[in-house]
């Protein structure tokens, strides 16, 4: 599942702080929350495949900017290593201004082999 290897890729840069939808309320920062905004499986002419192409939302929340910056480099790199090898849409910042908490919010698209 494409979750377990989200979760291995990226669990040793935010100490095992990977959620899928929500965090936990009072959850430490940095924490990374995904979701998968899309599974479109792949489909030729002889059916169906095992290959799907999956649309991602990475939010990276931390206490300041650039340390948000840093983090969302360093995940894109070790989604990369784990062979996922994604396809960046956009990168945008975000502030929490009630808690002062800065998001990264990063689209992005993979195939995966399911």
């Amino acid at each position: 599942m494409i979750e377990e290897a989200i979760f291995t890729a990226l669990a040793p840069l935010f100490d095992g702080r990977v959620y899928p939808l929500l965090a936990p309320q009072d959850t430490p920062r940095p924490n990374l929350v995904y979701q998968v905004i899309s599974d479109t499986p792949n489909t030729v002419l002889a059916g169906r495949t095992n290959t799907h192409h999956l649309r991602l939302q990475l939010s990276v929340w931390t206490d300041d900017y650039l340390s948000g910056k840093r983090l969302v480099k360093q995940a894109i790199e070790a989604l990369e290593q784990a062979g996922l090898r994604p396809v960046i849409r956009s990168i945008v910042d975000d502030l929490e201004t009630a808690t002062r908490q800065c998001r990264q919010i990063v689209d992005m698209s993979v195939w995966w082999l399911n």
